[in-house]
C-alpha cells in the first residue's frame, strides 16, 4: 500500500488583497479596506467591506 500524501493547506499562500475605498481612495497599509459582518435593525444586514479611514460601506455583493 502507498504512503498517503499530507493535503495541501490554503495558509500556505502568502499576500492577500487590498480593496480600494470607492469614497477616498485610499490604499495606504494603515487604514486597508477590511470584511466586516454586520448584524442590523434599520438597514441591510451581511458582509460589507469597510475603510478604516472614512468608514465607507461597500457590500461584498452586487
Amino acid at each position: 500500500m502507498a504512503a498517503r500524501r499530507p493535503a495541501k493547506i490554503a495558509t500556505k499562500k502568502k499576500g492577500g488583497f487590498v480593496k480600494l475605498c470607492p469614497s477616498c481612495k485610499s490604499n495606504d497599509k494603515d487604514s486597508p479596506m477590511s470584511i466586516v459582518k454586520m448584524v442590523r435593525q434599520t438597514k441591510p444586514s451581511g458582509m460589507y467591506w469597510v475603510c478604516g479611514t472614512c468608514e465607507a460601506e461597500v457590500p461584498t455583493r452586487g
